[in-house]
């Protein structure tokens, strides 16, 4: 037989077990932000943070893509 406040603490224990997306990335794939803006964004942020992790720029390399900005 299976307790309701069981399934409340079970319920809590996953939420803190599974990692969260941050909140760029569950953007991303949600398609609010285009790709087109993210790789903008990265330029913009690449020259003053040039260590940055990003979801378009977290590879091995890191590279940052060239983009025209207006």
């Amino acid at each position: 037989m299976i307790i309701p406040e069981d399934i409340g603490q079970q319920e809590e224990i996953q939420k803190i077990e599974i990692p969260k997306e941050r909140p760029t990335t569950r953007a991303v794939k949600a398609g609010f932000i285009s790709p087109e803006l993210l790789t903008r964004y990265c330029k913009l942020i690449g020259h003053k943070y040039p260590n940055h992790l990003c979801t378009k720029c977290n590879g091995e390399d890191n590279v940052i893509p060239d983009v025209q900005l207006e």
